[in-house]
């Protein structure tokens, strides 16, 4: 009985202290706002075909809208000092408030939960002939969108109090366009400290590329010949070596539907007399690179060592998205 009566005595004391403490009354909440959406194509791809335009509509997809919490860098003229340093922020210094960061929106300080709360889901129905989707309270969102034939994309939005946001989200295509990847191999001399000094040191010619990723060692490009290989390309009907004409569309053979290989290709991956080697026809894909010296030649009394490193290895990363180069 002591237990219960000692709770009921607090419990009694709780709205007289409320009472005390009008500043903390709760802000009345803002007005839902709402969103319309419209998915279209990022790019052509062979529109003389007619296949699909850049601009064309998607009218079947599914989406996905998350709350963003990903926090707020401020700007310029508001960088969020007040409420992220200690000299400023609610409560005072971090020693006589140990919490003071807690309204501290930075991303770099903020406290998230560690996954973006699902908001709502749906597909092309839901937005069909003008509908809306309502109810969002003001703030930040991405909403995701996954079409057939179309790269998964996005966009992120804000939504203010009572107000209708149109949101457009551009897809790309498949397929996608190629990459190329791009390798630069340098005398690390001036001074040996792993890091390219631009016109002090001189590229090296010779070294050999190579590429692995996820399932282990790349050896040929998008087109399944060796990296590097080089391809016809046509102009008006008319065949050009890669010397010739490099940024021309690559030539297909029509019987088979494949490349058509320019006789001069090598099919190895070596740096020029500037130190580049350059690998195109490739995949999106995380590569790891690898170089190679060249083998030494009669009276030479050094072997090349690599200076560079990442994370303490030898392989490089890339990340090569489509269409970069």
């Amino acid at each position: 009985m002591k237990y219960v009566l000692v709770l009921s005595v607090v419990a009694a004391l709780l709205p007289a202290v409320q009472l005390a403490r009008p500043d903390t009354a709760v802000a009345a909440p803002l007005a839902p706002g709402s969103i319309t959406l419209h998915v279209q194509s990022a790019r052509s791809v062979n529109p003389a075909a007619g296949f699909v335009h850049k601009g064309d509509p998607i009218t079947a997809f599914k989406w996905l809208v998350n709350l963003d919490d990903t926090g707020d860098p401020g700007t310029a003229t508001d960088q969020g000092t007040a409420a992220c340093l200690p000299a400023t922020a609610v409560g005072g210094s971090s020693i006589s408030n140990p919490d003071y960061a807690d309204t501290c929106q930075w991303p770099s300080v903020r406290k998230t939960a560690g996954a973006a709360p699902i908001i709502a889901q749906g597909d092309e129905n839901d937005f069909s002939a003008g509908k809306v989707l309502d109810g969002l309270q003001p703030g930040k969102y991405l909403v995701s969108v996954t079409s057939d034939g179309f790269k998964i994309d996005g966009q992120h939005f804000t939504v203010g109090a009572g107000q209708t946001t149109p949101v457009t989200v551009q897809m790309n295509p498949t397929p996608l366009p190629l990459t190329t990847l791009r390798i630069e191999v340098f005398n690390d001399n001036t001074p040996v400290d792993a890091t390219y000094e631009v016109n002090a040191e001189k590229g090296l010619s010779g070294f050999t590329a190579h590429l692995a990723d996820v399932f282990g060692a790349v050896s040929v490009d998008y087109y399944g010949n060796a990296l590097c290989t080089k391809y016809m390309h046509v102009v008006a009907g008319v065949l050009y070596t890669d010397a010739q004409q490099p940024n021309a569309p690559i030539a297909f053979d029509i019987s088979t539907n494949k490349p058509v290989v320019d006789p001069a290709s090598t099919g190895v991956c070596t740096s020029d007399a500037k130190g580049l080697i350059v690998i195109p026809n490739m995949g999106p894909n995380r590569f790891a690179s690898t170089i190679t010296p060249p083998a030494p030649v009669a009276g030479q009394t050094y072997q090349w060592v690599q200076t560079t490193t990442l994370e303490g290895g030898h392989d490089h990363d890339i990340w090569s998205q489509e269409g970069a180069t």
